[in-house]
């Protein structure tokens, strides 16, 4: 059976009696999730779903391709256990396209230097090299340089469960598997909470358009209502995808926080919902790791997982 990556941690910053983070896995939105559906050949395509086996069990995630073709960016905890040591037997990153979904296995897993499993900590962002280079057809992606994300607002994507902000996700109804799309806005960085990497995370919280409801506003910091029917919250598989913006990798979906008290809507603790809110692991703190991992010369041969069977049982259990 495929988990999702939940592991909790509870940490307590300035102005919270209680923060509990979760790792981010889902696309909620604030309409009807089947409009916020990706389309093939949109800009889309190298956003992936992933499904990775470790020996501690098979996880769903995403990730997106880099502009060589074979590395896909995604989150360290993806590809590694709860103390940071990757441990990966193998993965599958499911690529959507107009003439149907290719499948390229990973062939080898790269985390930050600095990652030890703590999401607090940050520095949550790895890199899966692929077996074979991506399909013609998927999109390749630059990553963001500049340090202006705050007040900026993504393009947030991922392979992950969905539902609405009133209700939170419906592993049932909206199972993950399928892309989907829409936005926030930057309100914070880590500072806000006093985290350890003040400066390598990106906060944003799920609005509703009201006060109350205004995760960052109720809490004294950044108001803002939010962005109406376009607004969405990465939640529990949409783990390491990415956040665009103009259309370089700005972030990567790290986790989901906030313990059911207002401003939370629903007092459900993490389950995506009004009033809760993520953090994206900021991708141009860490723009010399990336460059020095995918500057590494290609092997001239990499043993391939298999694939026909393997691969199609692999994509059963990813969809459902």
């Amino acid at each position: 059976m495929k988990r999702r990556c939940h592991a909790l941690a509870v940490f307590t910053p300035l102005l919270l009696a209680l923060y509990t983070a979760s790792i981010a896995s889902a696309i909620t939105t604030a309409g009807n999730p089947d409009d916020y559906l990706v389309t093939p050949g949109t800009g889309f395509d190298g956003v992936v779903g992933l499904s990775i086996s470790r020996t501690d069990g098979l996880f769903g995630c995403s990730g997106a391709l880099l502009s060589s073709g074979n590395f896909i960016l995604t989150a360290a905890h993806c590809i590694s256990d709860f103390s940071g040591n990757v441990n990966v037997t193998s993965s599958s990153a499911f690529f959507t396209l107009a003439g149907g979904t290719q499948v390229v296995s990973g062939a080898g897993y790269i985390v930050h230097p600095r990652w030890d499993g703590s999401l607090a900590n940050g520095f949550d962002i790895g890199l899966i090299r692929l077996g074979r280079p991506a399909p013609a057809a998927a999109d390749r992606y630059t990553i963001y340089r500049a340090s202006n994300e705050l007040g900026r607002t993504p393009t947030i994507v991922g392979y992950g469960f969905s539902g609405t902000g009133a209700t939170g996700y419906d592993a049932a109804a909206f199972p993950e598997g399928t892309p989907r799309k829409g936005m926030n806005r930057y309100d914070e960085n880590g500072s806000a909470f006093g985290l350890p990497n003040q400066q390598g995370l990106l906060l944003y919280d799920f609005d509703d358009g009201t006060a109350i409801h205004d995760g960052f506003g109720f809490l004294g910091l950044t108001r803002d209502r939010g962005l109406g029917l376009k607004e969405v919250l990465a939640a529990p598989a949409d783990s390491g995808g990415p956040s665009f913006l103009n259309g370089a990798i700005a972030g990567v979906h790290s986790f989901g926080a906030w313990d059911g008290s207002p401003p939370d809507n629903d007092g459900i603790v993490l389950n995506a919902s009004f009033g809760e809110f993520a953090a994206d692991t900021r991708v141009s703190a860490y723009a010399n790791f990336i460059d020095r991992v995918t500057a590494v010369p290609e092997p001239s041969s990499v043993a391939l997982a298999a694939m026909g069977t393997a691969l199609l049982l692999a994509y059963a259990r990813f969809r459902r």
